[in-house]
């Protein structure tokens, strides 16, 4: 039982740690667009919601 649970826990963090990191490459690459495209002649290629 308590290691079925550390498991699900590992598993949550692994998880929560990826979904982190894929946010943080979206954020790294709208930046990189908005910065390629100034002074604003041509839209980003990709868009994030807030």
């Amino acid at each position: 039982m308590v290691n079925e649970r550390k498991r699900k826990m590992v598993q949550r963090k692994k998880r929560d740690d990826e979904v982190e990191r894929l946010k943080r490459e979206l954020d790294e690459e709208l930046d990189r667009q908005l910065r390629d495209s100034f002074p604003a002649s041509d839209p980003p290629k990709i868009t994030r919601t807030p």
